[in-house]
């Protein structure tokens, strides 16, 4: 009977650890997520864990915040969160960002007024069941772009200034939008080696998710989910070294996805 009493206590306390990571591994699935949720406004009162990289130290923050909760200025975390107005799903209670993302958004604010949100962070699924009106590589899945709803024929305008202050952006001319992110690549994703540490790792990490795997969500490309990577490569065929290279990430991002519900 003592014994069953320890083996008992040993599982919950394993099973504790594990869910402190964030994931219910469930074949290699989130178990939790997607879940429909109507409105926007639905997610004011959960919680999410917001991951801020600072591109100034390398390090990454969490806070633990609520979706009516600002990330900066005039940004909601509802507004950034991966949620999909077409088919009404969360996909992911985690919202990645950067303060070089946040200043940006401070800086357009500021100038233009108000911003109306359309699309800020999407994870990997999330922007694959959107279809082929989205990049494959879409920097969106980083938590380093946002689509903002812009006045009718000021499109060319914004987008402009928002290149100057973003970095990379297009308008979609005919609907009132542009598209707008921080990216430091001419296209894709970029190499990532064991110790990275950016907000690119998140994507890696979501996406190997996704194809089955359990890594850690920390942005930090560790000895775990290189790991886990390497497993990746072998079992699709690719030479197995753990960097993730444009091999690597069409393979992830191209593949068979496991359905996450």
């Amino acid at each position: 009977m003592k014994k069953i009493v320890i083996t008992m206590l040993t599982a919950i306390l394993f099973i504790s650890l594990f869910s402190s990571v964030g994931f219910a591994h469930h074949n290699g699935t989130n178990a939790t997520y997607p879940k429909y949720v109507n409105y926007r406004s639905d997610l004011n009162n959960l919680d999410f864990k917001v991951w801020i990289f600072d591109e100034a130290t390398s390090n990454w923050s969490l806070q633990i915040l609520k979706g009516s909760d600002q990330l900066t200025t005039g940004l909601y975390v509802r507004e950034h969160a991966s949620w999909s107005s077409n088919n009404k799903k969360l996909y992911t209670n985690y919202v990645i960002t950067s303060t070089r993302f946040l200043e940006a958004f401070t800086k357009m604010r500021n100038e233009k007024g108000p911003i109306t949100v359309l699309s800020g962070m999407r994870d990997p699924y999330h922007n694959r069941s959107i279809g082929s009106s989205a990049a494959l590589y879409s920097q969106h899945q980083s938590g380093m772009a946002i689509d903002p709803r812009v006045p009718s024929g000021s499109e060319g305008s914004w987008a402009w200034r928002a290149e100057e202050v973003w970095g990379f952006t297009y308008a979609y001319t005919k609907s009132g939008a542009i598209h707008a992110d921080t990216r430091t690549t001419s296209g894709g994703f970029p190499t990532l080696y064991s110790g990275a540490k950016n907000p690119y790792v998140f994507t890696l990490e979501m996406a190997l998710h996704y194809h089955g795997y359990s890594p850690y969500k920390s942005g930090y490309y560790g000895s775990g989910d290189v790991s886990d990577a390497e497993n990746f490569q072998s079992d699709h065929g690719l030479y197995s070294d753990g960097i993730v290279g444009s091999n690597t990430w069409r393979e992830l991002m191209e593949g068979d996805y496991h359905t996450p519900w």
